[in-house]
């Protein structure tokens, strides 16, 4: 049985192979281009949500906007 260190507990669980394999993983080159969501705002009470809507969810209002 492996004995972990105290300071294996306090760091979390990540171990140094871990986090060296996710930091290769952040260099490599993306295989789709990011695609950030589109948000939408209302302009009469200022709700923001993420799909796309003819109304606003709260308050009904007409008056919606994408936001870039």
């Amino acid at each position: 049985m492996k004995v972990k260190s105290r300071m294996s507990r306090v760091k979390g669980w990540l171990t140094h192979e871990d986090i060296e394999l996710l930091e290769e993983a952040s260099k490599r080159q993306l295989k789709y281009p990011k695609n950030p969501a589109k948000k939408y705002n209302c302009k009469s009470c200022s709700y923001t949500w993420l799909y796309h809507s003819l109304r606003c969810p709260v308050c009904s209002s007409a008056e919606t906007e994408q936001i870039k």
